[in-house]
């Protein structure tokens, strides 16, 4: 029997607000090039008046030559953040990192920076290096912790807390005006492909997918929600989060606001740990080796390794996936290796890649045959009437 399942990149929806669609941050926080396009008059100009937090963001991070303006992707700035929360422990044997340039005061006034950030993002003020102390909630709970690893594990709880908030309000949905992208839902939402999908995987956090199956009341779940589903029901898997869940210091994740009425960029309670909630978004790089660790000293990821499980049954189910906006970026080392490993099990699989810019197509493929081991089925989504006849042909 035949499966189909939709693998879903940043390429094939929004993710943005309508607002933010017609402002000159009218790019996604996954594009290529996104820090250095933050970077560009244009954008600093619009920042500044309405992301106060986040100009403070780019001039910290600026001031201690991590310059994150050079940086060329979402990818980068992740893996810098790696190497600063892997010099936790500076005592004798700490060496700054030779490429980024870390010393103790750095690394001291980025971990200072984390610790306030949040406070200052919600209160939209912009505070000078002076002004910024320690939160006791986060010194008081990192310095009782004794295990190296828990105090690792905690630190990028915390701290990563704010980044990935920071990443959110960019992704914020504009609940009010909300669109979608008409490519995707008519090449994915026609009869004859619902009759054999197996379920939509996706690297986004925005819920433009949702929205657009609660408009035409389509019944979908995620696979660690607990709630009951119909047999039709469509699959969601979001292997870097979503912006409408939430998890807490024991790796639980919830969906808040089921309807979707209300933009969700997580939040924390700083009285007490078994209070913390955060956003329930995972980085494309950072820590992602965790997910195959969900013991207690990674609990942070329990319901992610859940997750991503999930999306290995599915292509391992699958007799036929499609990509749509994905374009494998290299330096996401685990992804490459996750779909090298299942991908084997299941070597009689069909690929077929719906191009999206008509470009980089040579480049694509081969990254396609490296990692799947064959070459996908190329479909041009610049042919748009051609679109759902190349679709029925690949699935024959």
């Amino acid at each position: 029997m035949k499966k189909v399942l939709f693998i879903i990149g940043s390429g094939a929806t929004y993710g943005l607000s309508v607002k933010m669609r017609n402002s000159p941050l009218n790019f996604s926080p996954t594009d290529q090039g996104f820090w250095e396009k933050l970077g560009e008059d244009k954008c600093l100009s619009y920042i500044e008046p309405n992301f106060p937090a986040l100009t403070y963001f780019l001039k910290f991070m600026d001031l201690w030559n991590f310059k994150i303006l050079k940086l060329h992707s979402l990818e980068s700035i992740w893996n810098l953040v790696d190497v600063i929360f892997k010099h936790l422990n500076y005592s004798k044997n700490y060496k700054s990192d030779p490429i980024y340039k870390i010393n103790k005061k750095d690394f001291d006034e980025i971990l200072r920076f984390l610790s306030c950030y949040r406070d200052n993002y919600y209160n939209g003020k912009y505070i000078g290096e002076k002004k910024m102390q320690f939160s006791k909630y986060f010194i008081d709970i990192y310095n009782a912790e004794n295990n190296q690893l828990e105090k690792e594990t905690l630190l990028t709880g915390l701290a990563g807390w704010d980044l990935r908030n920071l990443i959110a309000a960019l992704f914020s949905v504009d609940c009010e005006n909300f669109s979608f992208n008409e490519k995707l839902v008519n090449t994915i939402f026609n009869k004859k492909i619902l009759e054999i999908l197996n379920g939509i995987v996706t690297f986004n956090y925005d819920v433009f997918l949702e929205k657009y199956l609660l408009s035409k009341k389509m019944e979908f779940y995620y696979p660690h929600s607990n709630d009951k589903h119909l047999n039709s029901s469509i699959c969601i898997t979001k292997l870097h989060g979503s912006l409408n869940w939430k998890h807490n210091y024991d790796g639980c994740i919830e969906v808040s606001s089921n309807n979707l009425q209300t933009c969700e960029q997580g939040f924390r309670d700083v009285n007490a740990i078994e209070s913390f909630q955060q956003c329930a978004i995972i980085s494309p790089v950072i820590f992602k080796q965790e997910l195959n660790f969900p013991d207690s000293n990674r609990r942070l990821y329990r319901t992610f390794s859940k997750i991503w499980q999930c999306a290995a049954e599915k292509i391992y189910n699958s007799t036929h996936i499609v990509m749509y906006g994905y374009g494998f970026p290299k330096g996401d080392y685990y992804l490459d290796s996750f779909f090298k490993f299942y991908i084997k099990k299941k070597k009689d699989i069909k690929i077929a890649n719906i191009n999206i810019e008509n470009s980089n197509t040579n480049e694509f493929n081969q990254r396609i045959n490296m990692i799947f081991g064959t070459n996908p089925f190329f479909i041009d989504i610049a042919k748009e009437d051609l679109i759902e006849e190349k679709l029925n042909s690949f699935l024959r």
